[in-house]
């Protein structure tokens, strides 16, 4: 019977891959690139990530994960309020604009090196359409209200945000007035 794999090899190797590639870009990722960062050998990468393309797939995994425990966290917070999903992406948007995300650059890596996990995030962002839909009587809000928070979520993510970093909060309270003003899904009897 063969060990059981080091989950913290796995994750030290997944967060050295994040730190490769925010410091000098996804392009110079590799295998190599992520062991050396981690301290373990080339052989180490390859028992948990077989090539690049396993090593970004498990970068993009982990950062749907995170996101994803972090939007539900808020969604329990938002419970008892309507539209409780727009919300939860709302402040899980503004905390990670707050200061470097290193996650989104699992996002961006995997992104630039194979188009092809999109799929992944479609199905992340279908589940998460289909909650704000019935969460909502007014589902065209709903949706030009979540294009905001991810055209927000597009700045920080590419770095490219033209406001000045004081006016983050001001547009994310702009964005909860909105989501405070849609209506909620009427509950049948």
């Amino acid at each position: 019977m063969s060990p059981a794999p080091d989950r913290n090899a796995r994750d030290r190797i997944l967060q050295a891959a994040e730190a490769v590639a925010l410091r000098e870009g996804a392009r110079h990722l590799t295998l190599a690139a992520a062991a050396k960062e981690a301290g373990v050998s080339k052989g180490g990468v390859l028992y948990h990530f077989p090539s690049k393309h396993a090593l970004l797939d498990g970068m993009l995994q982990r950062f749907v994960e995170t996101v994803g425990t972090e939007i539900e966290t808020h969604r329990a917070r938002f419970r008892d309020l309507a539209n409780p999903t727009l919300r939860a992406v709302n402040a899980t948007m503004r905390a990670r604009m707050q200061g470097p995300d290193s996650v989104r650059i699992a996002l961006v890596a995997s992104h630039a090196e194979s188009p092809s996990t999109n799929a992944k995030l479609r199905e992340v962002f279908a589940n998460h359409w289909e909650r704000i839909k019935a969460e909502t009587a007014d589902p065209e809000g709903a949706l030009t209200i979540w294009c905001a928070i991810e055209g927000l979520q597009f700045f920080s993510l590419f770095d490219v945000w033209p406001a000045t970093d004081e006016q983050a909060p001001t547009v994310a309270d702009r964005i909860e007035a909105l989501i405070d003003a849609l209506p909620a899904a009427t509950r049948s009897a």
